[in-house]
């Protein structure tokens, strides 16, 4: 089935039903990136990468003692808050 075929069975043009799908899929991926930040978030008490840095430099959290995890979680909450920023400026941009 095509956008063509599908928009001509919800009475909608192709355009709109592309740019409501463009958006759909964005807020999906939005919620699962921000999903996954909120968990990072609350293991650590922290609410952004900086502070994560900070916390790792200051001895609040150590980098590799306790849980070996901690260096991948650092990495993985920046890429997530790099892959969040994304999301919202293309979430922007659709017109």
């Amino acid at each position: 089935m095509t956008i063509a075929q599908i928009a001509q069975t919800f009475g909608t043009s192709p355009k709109v039903l592309e740019r409501e799908s463009l958006k759909a899929y964005l807020e999906k991926k939005l919620n699962l990136v921000s999903q996954e930040l909120f968990f990072l978030q609350k293991e650590y008490n922290i609410k952004t990468a900086k502070e994560f840095e900070k916390a790792i430099k200051s001895g609040k959290i150590h980098e590799f003692e306790g849980k070996e995890d901690n260096q991948e979680n650092f990495f993985k909450f920046m890429n997530l808050e790099e892959e969040r920023k994304k999301i919202l400026k293309l979430f922007r941009n659709i017109k």
